[in-house]
């Protein structure tokens, strides 16, 4: 049986669909985790999605939460060598797409919506940043390999 290899995988189509498929759900994650042991998961029984996300929005703790993100985007940015750009802001795209569909169900539910995208914006640079701190040392253990 042939042995897993991290760095023949990183930068594959594989690693790449991998990261387009994982990075909104660990960046959901990532904002979730540091929510829970401060203040607590709450959240109303037919609306679990939109209110899990209400909950984390209004209950914030950034700087575990940036930590979170710039460490997801350095993992995902080693895996995507070549994708750093896309995967980095990815991290957060659950949200937009979770207040998209609330907004689309319930018209009046997000009526600041600028603000809120605003504030997903400033929580993609860290995962930015860390996808692009990945995809260098992606790039430099593939070439240490080669060389």
């Amino acid at each position: 049986m042939a042995r897993f290899n991290l760095l023949d995988f990183a930068g594959s189509t594989r690693a790449k669909i991998t990261c387009v498929i994982m990075a909104p759900i660990l960046g959901f994650f990532c904002m979730l985790i540091p929510v829970i042991p401060v203040h607590g998961l709450d959240y109303e029984r037919g609306y679990l999605v939109s209110s899990v996300m209400r909950h984390i929005v209004k209950n914030q703790v950034p700087v575990p939460t940036a930590i979170l993100l710039f460490l997801t985007g350095m993992l995902f940015g080693f895996l995507s060598i070549r994708l750093w750009w896309l995967i980095g802001p990815w991290t957060m795209a659950a949200f937009p797409m979770i207040a998209f569909s609330d907004m689309l169900r319930w018209p009046t539910s997000h009526n600041l919506w600028f603000i809120e995208f605003i504030f997903y914006g400033v929580f993609c640079i860290p995962g930015f940043v860390g996808a692009f701190i990945g995809s260098r040392i992606g790039r430099r253990m593939k070439a240490s390999e080669v060389a």
